[in-house]
């Protein structure tokens, strides 16, 4: 079966084009390899990966499907695993500039603490 039509029918993507463009950028892989064409056949027990944005998608083909079918259905036509794609923002913690953004604007507690000291501040000035 076409690796295009596998993955618009296991409704990874949600039409066949979006599964043509995918496969064109790069982002779908076979066995460990870039995919090259959307013709490329695939088998049972063959394994894909697809980068999305948040996420990257592990699958092994479990069978093939003749139509696009329900989800309960569909879901039985691989075996998943989901990766998270959080690199990026464990470098932007470890470096802190999380919590330096945070600490930018304060909150309403703070911001009437502020407010209290700045009257405070003029009211000693004034004397």
């Amino acid at each position: 079966m076409r690796i295009d039509k596998w993955l618009f029918f296991a409704r990874i993507f949600k039409t066949r084009n979006r599964a043509v463009r995918n496969i064109e950028k790069g982002l779908v892989f076979l066995n460990g390899k870039r995919v090259a064409k959307q013709s490329q056949v695939i088998k049972i027990g063959d394994g894909i990966i697809v980068k999305g944005s948040k996420e990257i998608l592990e699958l092994t083909v479990m069978d093939f499907g003749i139509r696009r079918e329900s989800y309960d259905i569909a879901r039985h036509m691989y075996d998943n695993t989901v990766k998270e794609i959080q690199e990026s923002g464990k470098e932007t913690d470890s470096r802190g500039l999380s919590e330096s953004k945070q600490s930018i604007r304060p909150d309403k507690k703070d911001r009437r603490a502020l407010i209290k000291l700045k009257r405070a501040s003029n009211s000693l000035k004034e004397e």
